[in-house]
């Protein structure tokens, strides 16, 4: 693999933890600003929360934007599938979601294919 591509790799990788602590992080604001009435909109959206949340998303897709330049379309959207696996597994630890056992084996799918189409990109 050359610089070029590693590089597109690890900014992928930097994408998914940006948009997987964004969601957290909106998750969050909601949890201390419900949103039960109109009125209720203006402190969720100047909640510090929300705006880190929204900061770190926006710097997660222009990484991810690089990558969608740099490497095949399909190592992209694979890497993209990696927050929701993150964010079941967030769910589950931080605030004692409980996902179904097909949504467990979906984590391990979705972790399989990354680790295989990486292995690909490897050679």
């Amino acid at each position: 693999m050359n610089d070029k591509r590693l590089l597109s790799i690890v900014f992928l990788s930097l994408a998914v933890i940006l948009i997987t602590a964004a969601q957290l992080l909106m998750k969050q604001a909601t949890l201390r600003h419900p949103f039960e009435r109109p009125g209720d909109v203006l402190p969720l959206i100047k909640s510090h929360w929300t705006l880190l949340g929204v900061t770190a998303y926006g710097v997660g897709s222009l990484l991810w934007i690089y990558g969608l330049g740099k490497l095949p379309f399909f190592v992209v959207t694979t890497f993209m599938i990696m927050p929701f696996a993150l964010l079941l597994i967030a769910a589950f630890l931080l605030y004692d979601e409980r996902p179904a056992s097909i949504q467990w084996a979906g984590i391990v799918l979705v972790g399989l294919g990354l680790i295989m189409i990486l292995a690909r990109e490897a050679k």
